[in-house]
């Protein structure tokens, strides 16, 4: 059977009514993740969907044996991951010890959801509760994407456009005035000279940009390396503040639902740091973490790591005086996901006459330096 220690196991034994003797460890099995094809990844729209079916079905009467068979063979890319987790409930094991044994799928805060669901017999409202926390998530990044995708469309024609003046339209150009004689235009020989450099030096780019990525992936292995990184995000001056707004909805969502399905404070702050991507809030909650297991309240460190913005901090202390942290920190998810979207939207608004602007810049700039030969080509002729 899977336990989380050797004492947890020797208890489940004997609430089975079973005499133990001796309990051994063995090392984790090969989960059903790593049976998956590289081709096919669990996306979030796949585990919300199983999320939302699971509730279903619970709700319908199904007990959850049929349940994880019926959506093995309705979401054919967790087929693996579920068949093995029934196999693990059919041994014996808790579902939410079934679902840890494969961490690449289900989140710490997924597992640690469905485990206060488990402990209080209502599993259906946990997979329920995680489908509206996916769902969220899936929105936000759709929103994202949406609002990049224009911008990033702008850009990647423009780079087009000039990989193919300079590539085909031009050596044809040079070839006919180099025939002709004459002296090409200052503008035009500018223009010849950087497309015959990286022609002949594109290589060096392309080996330069492959090193520069494997030393930083190198480096961002390294705690140093990543503390780096997210603490120079956060000084950028726009990115900064977004990055600082989506770490904010992100902790306060992820320790907010927890709190509300009835997790102790602790635990619910483990895995809201465990789930932490930026290693500057994660010890940051840390040092929460240790300020509460002493007495102390999650407000004053809140207030203290200045990560949070004022009023956030501000409503954490008026509600952990009135009882009502979970439903602040659900509302602080809320506020800062809709500041995020706005400050992005409001940047990207502004971006995109201004993308246009230079792309048709530098695509005029490259028409003009090729046109102004023919403007001199009665000169060049005589």
């Amino acid at each position: 059977m899977t336990a989380e220690s050797r004492d947890g196991a020797v208890a489940a034994l004997f609430a089975r009514g079973w005499h133990v003797v001796r309990v051994d460890e063995k090392d984790s099995e090969p989960t059903g993740m790593a049976r998956l094809p590289f081709w096919k990844v669990i996306t979030g729209k796949s585990l919300m969907q199983f999320s939302r079916q699971a509730g279903r079905l619970l709700h319908s009467g199904l007990p959850l044996t049929e349940v994880l068979s019926t959506l093995r063979d309705q979401i054919p890319v967790m087929n693996p991951v579920l068949g093995d987790v029934l196999s693990r409930i059919l041994r014996g094991d808790a579902l939410h010890l079934a679902l840890g044994a494969h961490p690449g799928v289900f989140s710490p805060l997924y597992v640690s959801l469905i485990r206060s669901a488990e402990s209080s017999g209502h599993l259906e409202s946990g997979f329920n509760r995680l489908a509206e926390l996916l769902e969220e998530e899936q929105g936000n990044r759709s929103a994202m994407t949406q609002a990049l995708a224009y911008p990033l469309s702008v850009v990647l024609i423009g780079m087009v456009t000039v990989f193919a003046f300079t590539s085909f339209v031009l050596p044809r150009f040079t070839m006919v005035f180099e025939h002709l004689g004459g002296e090409l235009p200052v503008a035009t020989q500018v223009l010849v000279a950087l497309s015959t450099f990286f022609g002949q030096w594109w290589w060096f780019f392309v080996l330069a940009a492959l090193v520069l990525v494997l030393v930083l992936r190198q480096a961002l292995k390294k705690e140093k390396g990543r503390r780096f990184r997210d603490r120079f995000m956060l000084k950028l001056p726009f990115i900064g503040s977004v990055v600082r707004e989506l770490e904010v909805a992100h902790f306060s969502r992820t320790l907010g639902a927890q709190l509300e399905a009835g997790l102790p404070i602790l635990a619910a702050l483990d895995v809201s740091r465990k789930t932490t991507q930026n290693v500057i809030f994660r010890e940051a909650v840390s040092v929460a973490m240790e300020s509460v297991r002493k007495g102390g309240k999650l407000s004053e460190e809140i207030r203290r790591s200045g990560l949070f913005p004022p009023s956030a901090a501000s409503l954490i202390v008026v509600a952990e005086q009135g009882g009502e942290l979970p439903k602040a920190l659900l509302d602080i998810a809320d506020d800062a996901t809709r500041e995020s979207a706005r400050r992005i939207a409001a940047v990207l608004t502004l971006m995109e006459p201004l993308l246009i602007v230079l792309v048709g810049a530098v695509v005029g700039a490259l028409v003009i330096a090729m046109l102004l030969p023919i403007f001199n080509l009665e000169e060049m002729l005589q």
